[in-house]
């Protein structure tokens, strides 16, 4: 059984640094959406009012959300020791050191897979790595932009999509293409 977890985090910005305030993950078994994890945070300050109208996040919901440190047990019994794959992974990833750091929580050590990549090599002629934009260009797009969720969702579909045009080409693939399905479907 090969489990692997799209993840996306909203965040905002403190000093220079990342925090998260809304986790969106979509688990999929082999190779079937099986599960997700879906939760507001708490933010430390005020987040300014473009990254609500962004997200489309309204302040009272944030207001009325746990915080980190109320979540983060449930997030990683979530996570496991799937790979996790995320849009501009290592964006996401220093956003999660960050705000583990904050709260003096030592992050789990997660195996992330950036999709970025994975799209230069199977696409290497896309003129864009910008989600919103694969999503359409793939017809995986939703009404429901910039949020954690729907961008996990989107993101495990498009990959899903992307699986099955790889399987009906299997015979052009080479040895990256095969590389890149084992590290985030096996």
């Amino acid at each position: 059984m090969s489990r692997v977890v799209f993840l996306d985090f909203e965040t905002y910005p403190i000093n220079g640094q990342s925090f998260i305030m809304e986790i969106g993950c979509v688990a999929v078994t082999d190779g079937h959406i099986t599960d997700h994890f879906q939760t507001l945070v708490k933010p430390e300050t005020r987040v300014t009012d473009f990254v609500l109208k962004l997200t489309g996040i309204a302040e009272f919901e944030l207001n009325q959300a746990k915080p980190f440190t109320d979540i983060i047990f449930e997030f990683h019994q979530f996570v496991k020791n799937a790979v996790v794959v995320a849009h501009n992974a290592p964006l996401d990833q220093l956003s999660y050191v960050q705000t583990c750091a904050h709260y003096d929580i030592q992050p789990q050590v997660l195996k992330w897979v950036d999709s970025q990549d994975i799209f230069k090599i199977l696409v290497p002629t896309t003129q864009t790595l910008q989600l919103q934009a694969l999503l359409t260009s793939f017809g995986v797009s939703s009404l429901v932009k910039h949020r954690a969720y729907e961008d996990a969702l989107g993101l495990a579909e498009l990959m899903l999509h992307m699986r099955q045009t790889k399987d009906r080409k299997s015979t052009r693939l080479n040895s990256s293409h095969q590389i890149i399905s084992y590290a985030v479907f096996c």
